[in-house]
Parts: C-alpha cells; structure tokens; sequence
C-alpha cells in the first residue's frame, strides 16, 4: 500500500496470512456510506500498523496510522492479543471527497491486474468488489 498525503509518500507491505486489502477497503467503504470509524490491523512479518479512519466532520476524514506495539501479532497464543498501539507513523485530517476518491481510483488501478478467479496476482484473496461499488456509489465523480 501506497499512501501520499501532503507531498510526502508512506509504504507499508502485508502478509497475505490476513486479507489486509480487503480489510482496507471494507473500512474505507464503511466511511463511506456513514460509520463514524473503521480501523485496520495492516498486518506485515515482523510488525503491523493500524490504520484508523474518522469522519471528522460531514467533510473531513480523520486518518491515523500507529505502528502495533505487539511485535509478535502473528503469534496471538504466545500472549492474549490485543491491538495496543505503539509509535505514530502518520496523522492527517483530509477532505472526505479527495480521501474516498483517492481510495477509489487506487481500487479501480487494481482491477486491471485481476485474475480470472478475481483475485490479485500475489494476493490469494478476492479482490473486493462490493467494497468498492459501495465506495463508487457514495462518491460522485468530479466534474470535468
């Protein structure tokens, strides 16, 4: 996953043990057509984020990503797993149409690579497509 938010680009990785992207775009769907919140545990070895989005207000969503203070997360018997969090990677308050727009064309950029079991090469789980027709539904497109 690639994030650019003020100039400045973030990558993140994720192990494919947990559907991370699917997570991620059922979160940012949920904003979209109204939670207040949506979380995702964005899983890579050795280490996770959480990404938390927060509709701020009817025109801004509030975007955060910590580092999960659980090192071993992939390991949850070795300790009662919890999502505690640890260092702050990234905080932002961002326009809601820019944000979902920019999910949505990065959903969209991903449908052309799918397989036809409509997954994603790499990537053995299904691409979410009901995610993303909820995002399409709820964001209009910009006008030319």
């Amino acid at each position: 996953m690639r994030l650019t938010t003020n100039g400045n680009a973030i990558e993140y990785r994720a192990t494919s043990i947990v559907d991370a992207f699917g997570a991620l775009a059922d979160a940012v769907a949920a904003i979209a057509t109204g939670a207040r919140s949506a979380s995702v545990l964005w899983g890579d070895e050795p280490s996770a984020m959480l990404i938390e989005f927060a509709a701020a207000d009817p025109d801004q969503i509030g975007l955060v990503i910590t580092r999960l203070a659980m090192p071993d997360w992939l390991l949850p018997q070795s300790r009662p797993w919890q999502p505690l969090r640890g260092a702050e990677r990234l905080h932002t308050l961002l326009p809601r149409a820019v944000a979902l727009r920019g999910f949505r064309d990065g959903l969209r950029g991903v449908t052309a690579q799918l397989s036809d079991r409509g997954t994603i090469p790499g990537w053995n789980h299904s691409f979410p497509a009901v995610a993303l027709a909820a995002i399409e539904a709820a964001v209009p497109e910009e006008k030319p």
